[in-house]
């Protein structure tokens, strides 16, 4: 397979959390919920033809550019296909946006491991910190 993608000048969504709660303006509600919006979509997209993004986060999350807030999901080289009633078992991923699935002895995990990665997400873009202490 070959994925295409467009260049994305605006940076990573990751720039832009550092910087707002840097300078102490924390994302509002509805900013967070069109950012979710745009990145469900996307994950309903990539699910719909079995495809497992498998390392969701916000240096993977790209603005096209500096004035629009359209972002694009980047770096598939943990992406896999994952046929319906199916499970993935290859260890991959950043650890603090992993699903727990992906934690246990027996790794089993599909898209839903996504979501979740998109739930911690929402989580930084509320409170500008990871849900979960290493």
């Amino acid at each position: 397979y070959i994925v295409v993608l467009q260049y994305a000048a605006g940076g990573q969504l990751m720039d832009r959390i550092i910087r707002r709660f840097g300078s102490r303006r924390p994302y509002t509600e509805s900013e967070v919920a069109s950012i979710l919006r745009s990145l469900l979509s996307a994950c309903a997209h990539m699910h719909a033809r079995r495809i497992v993004h498998g390392d969701l986060k916000p240096e993977n999350l790209l603005y096209i550019d500096d004035t629009d807030d359209t972002l694009a999901v980047a770096d598939f080289g943990f992406a896999q296909l994952c046929t319906d009633g199916d499970f993935l078992s290859k260890f991959r991923g950043t650890l603090d946006y992993m699903a727990p699935e992906l934690l246990g002895p027996v790794k089993r995990y599909n898209a839903r491991a996504d979501v979740w990665s998109a739930g911690v997400l929402l989580f930084v873009l509320l409170s500008g910190a990871l849900p979960f202490r290493r």
